[in-house]
């Protein structure tokens, strides 16, 4: 029986590249991990993706195209041209698959991400959609519901919504992202930790502020929403429609608030009423009517007949949905008025001045 013996020159060549090509990386690993205290989860995705697409998925495709007799594979081992072709291809695919953990894809994906979140949150207030953006086209935000949003009472909710967007931030490899994206990444992470921390205070907030509440600001809102189209127009008097659905949204806020002991003092009650009847008692001199015959003159696709409908319906849409609104925020506040236990301010309700610690961390963005 002959034997079979194999040069120590070859036996030499494979541990050397045995070395190299295991031996190297795993050193040069260790010495970074020691040195810069470098992260070592990027280094085993890596690996892991480079076994996954080029190891497993790309050679299992092989084995169906190639190996598997058939007219492709013949048509391919006939074709010198047709076999580089699909090698190319083939490399390329699995190559932008492994691509998605390189700082050109975390990038591309990290702001894929941001996008869409930006959408979403555009897409929950169709006054902050129509004040951003003036073609929501371009970024896919398309026939959104008309709405100014909802008042949200359950802050599990709120916590639960925010951990999701917590756990999707913590897919990116931060150390892969660019400058830009690490100060976005950096800010909407700050963000969110404040969202988390603001979703135990939910019914310390007032949307009935005295200066800056709904009652005074939704009608300055709706008198400087720009018309530039008749889409506009529509969305605008759709806008006023929903009065009511927001405001009983806003309603039941306060009805949380008040069996919490979180309502508002009777001074202020009474305030909030006056502002409401002093909105109502405008009548035909309402600056809702006004401003909206000013607003659709700028409207060149409408002829005059066209703006003349539309003025009658903003008119309608104010007497039969707006002011019925402010009567019944009105008449609530009144029945709700006495249950607020605190007339001394924050300090004097129960965690008022973790509360108050919370919102100066948001105004300022210090953690002193």
């Amino acid at each position: 029986m002959t034997e079979l013996h194999v040069p120590a020159g070859s036996i030499a060549g494979m541990v050397f590249s045995l070395v190299v090509a295991w031996g190297l990386p795993l050193a040069l690993l260790i010495l970074i991990r020691r040195k810069q205290k470098a992260d070592m989860l990027p280094f085993f995705l890596g690996c892991g993706s480079f076994f996954l697409f080029a190891m497993l998925l790309e050679q299992l495709m092989h084995s169906l195209v190639l190996l598997k007799m058939g007219p492709v594979s013949k048509a391919l081992s006939e074709n010198l041209w047709l076999y580089a072709l699909y090698g190319g291809l083939a490399a390329g695919l699995f190559f932008l698959g492994r691509k998605s953990n390189s700082e050109e894809g975390q990038n591309r994906k990290f702001e894929k991400f941001t996008e869409r979140v930006f959408c979403e949150e555009l897409e929950s207030n169709t006054v902050s959609l129509h004040y951003t953006l003036r073609e929501p086209e371009a970024y896919g935000i398309e026939h959104s519901t008309v709405t100014f949003g909802n008042f949200t009472v359950d802050g599990k909710e709120t916590q639960a919504s925010v951990e999701n967007l917590q756990e999707m931030l913590k897919t990116f490899l931060y150390e892969k992202l660019d400058v830009q994206n690490r100060l976005t990444y950096d800010i909407l992470e700050y963000y969110l930790e404040l969202m988390a921390d603001d979703a135990e205070y939910i019914l310390y907030d007032e949307p009935l502020g005295l200066v800056s509440g709904v009652q005074t600001q939704l009608p300055v809102l709706l008198s400087e929403y720009p018309l530039t189209c008749r889409e506009d127009v529509e969305i605008y008097l759709e806008l006023m429609r929903t009065t009511p659905e927001y405001f009983e949204s806003l309603i039941d806020f306060e009805k949380e608030k008040s069996k919490s002991g979180l309502f508002m003092s009777d001074a202020a009650a009474d305030q909030v009423m006056e502002q409401c009847t002093a909105f109502m008692e405008m009548g035909e001199n309402n600056y809702l009517i006004s401003t909206f015959v000013e607003r659709i003159k700028q409207v060149k696709e409408l002829n005059e007949s066209e703006k003349s409908e539309y003025i009658q319906e903003n008119a309608l849409a104010l007497n039969s949905y707006v002011l019925p609104a402010y009567g019944k925020l009105k008449a609530e506040v009144q029945e709700l008025k006495g249950t607020g236990k605190n007339e001394q301010g924050l300090c004097y309700i129960p965690n008022g001045t973790a509360y108050y610690e919370q919102i100066v961390r948001e105004e300022t963005g210090s953690e002193r």
